[in-house]
């Protein structure tokens, strides 16, 4: 299966894998992947599911999904029921698209897109959700009166 595979801070290449889940497992260096849609054409974003909550490299944000992409990712085409070929016309778009690295895009000096922006957003609205949720139990377990560990 021809598919476009995008690595952390290399340009996007065109490779053939096996129609396998294996292979894509490998390809992506996870256990579990997942697929999403975020764009017109027929074209699957294929990620490992744990990324973003792994210790893996920022590779390309995806501004459609507003989020950062850690780790290998592959873009491939859709056929009737399964994943299929990546069609010359969307390899070579998709290739422009995501040719700058995000080191490349964090030296350019004309404002283009900063991965660290979003990933410093990301963070931080992370944090504050479990700041709120470790408030949340604190309070819950003083109102119950049992108490709480830290």
């Amino acid at each position: 299966m021809k598919v476009l595979l995008v690595k952390p801070l290399e340009h996007p290449q065109v490779v053939e894998i096996e129609h396998t889940l294996d292979a894509m497992y490998r390809i992506l260096e996870c256990e579990t992947i997942t697929a999403t849609y975020p764009w017109v054409e027929p074209l699957a974003l294929v990620t490992d599911d744990e990324g973003l909550f792994s210790d893996k490299i920022p590779c390309r944000y995806i501004r459609e999904l507003e989020q950062p992409i850690m780790g290998n990712f592959f873009l491939c085409g859709l056929g009737k029921e399964d994943f299929a070929d990546l069609s010359d016309a969307l390899a070579e778009k998709y290739r422009e698209r995501f040719w700058m690295t995000e080191r490349d895009r964090n030296k350019n000096k004309e404002g283009g897109p900063k991965i660290i922006e979003p990933l410093l957003q990301f963070t931080v609205y992370y944090l504050w959700i479990a700041t709120i949720a470790s408030r949340m139990y604190m309070i819950f377990c003083t109102k119950i009166g049992h108490g709480y560990r830290v």
